[in-house]
């Protein structure tokens, strides 16, 4: 077998060291940049759940200045107005539907639901008094948006 040269084997020594700086370089860049983008996508994911976050807060606010407006329409400043004049004035509001489609509810100063903006049978006339967000806005005597009530 014969052996290479002293150039030769300097000439592959340089190669193969070239060739593990380059590899070890790209290695160390390759997860840098892993990194990195790792990085930009949390913020970014971050950024847009706090946009959605604020975008949502926004709509729950107009939703509770529109309920709050209209339950101050429902009184006459200490108690509540007619049931027939309730049952125009939340039949009406288009804005109320778009705003509550699932529906609206109204509660007497007892938890007892006296009117509502769609008709579920047997709900006007049931107590809610016993929920704690309807205790709760009693209290407060401030309108709620609740989840959906089930029965």
């Amino acid at each position: 077998m014969r052996s290479l040269s002293l150039g030769t084997r300097l000439a592959l020594i340089i190669l193969a060291g070239t060739l593990v700086t380059v590899g070890s370089v790209l290695f160390i860049a390759y997860g840098e940049l892993v990194e990195d983008f790792e990085t930009l996508l949390t913020e970014q994911q971050l950024l847009e759940t706090r946009r959605i976050s604020g975008e949502v807060n926004r709509n729950l606010q107009l939703r509770l200045d529109v309920l709050s407006e209209t339950a101050s329409t429902l009184t006459d400043g200490n108690r509540l107005l007619a049931l027939e004049q309730i049952n125009v004035l939340i039949g009406r509001r288009k804005l109320l539907k778009a705003l509550f489609p699932g529906g609206m509810l109204v509660l007497d100063d007892q938890g007892t639901a006296i009117a509502e903006s769609s008709y579920v049978p047997n709900r006007v006339g049931t107590n809610y008094a016993d929920r704690p967000h309807i205790k709760q806005s009693i209290e407060s005597r401030q309108p709620i948006i609740s989840r959906p009530i089930m029965g």
